[in-house]
C-alpha cells in the first residue's frame, strides 16, 4: 500500500479548497489525495472498515495507521512544512478542543462553503 493517503470529500468545496493548497505546497507529492466516493476510495474505505460516518472527518492514512480530525490536520500541515508550521501552535490545545472546533467546521461544511455534486479535482 501506499505510505501517505489522503481521503477527502469530494463533493466540499472547503475540502476542496484545502485539497488544492495541498496539492500547491506539497512540493515532494508525498501525498496520494483519495476523494472518498472514487472507487479508490471505497476499497480503501473496505480495507480500514470504514464507514461513511468516518468521512466527516479528512482521514488520513501514513504506513496503514488512521488518522482522523483535528490530528489528521495537524500532522498534514506538519509534514508541509515551510510557514504553515505555525498552525502547529493550535496542536498545544487539548484534543477534545481541537476536534470540538473541527467538528463545528466539519458539520457545517456544506451550509458555510457548498457543495459539489461532482469532484472537480
Amino acid at each position: 500500500m501506499v505510505d501517505k493517503i489522503i481521503l477527502y470529500d469530494d463533493r466540499c468545496n472547503l475540502c476542496e479548497r484545502t485539497i488544492r493548497f495541498i496539492q500547491k505546497h506539497d512540493h515532494s507529492q508525498q501525498f496520494n489525495l483519495v476523494p472518498v466516493m472514487s472507487p479508490i476510495g471505497q476499497e480503501i474505505m473496505k480495507l480500514f472498515k470504514l464507514n461513511s460516518e468516518d468521512t466527516n472527518s479528512v482521514v488520513y492514512i501514513e504506513k496503514d495507521k488512521l488518522y482522523f480530525q483535528s490530528e489528521a490536520f495537524f500532522i498534514i500541515i506538519n509534514q508541509i512544512g515551510g510557514i504553515f508550521r505555525l498552525l502547529l501552535v493550535f496542536s498545544l490545545f487539548p484534543k477534545n478542543f481541537t476536534n470540538f472546533v473541527y467538528n463545528v467546521i466539519a458539520l457545517n461544511r456544506y451550509n458555510w462553503f457548498g457543495k459539489n455534486n461532482t469532484c472537480r479535482i
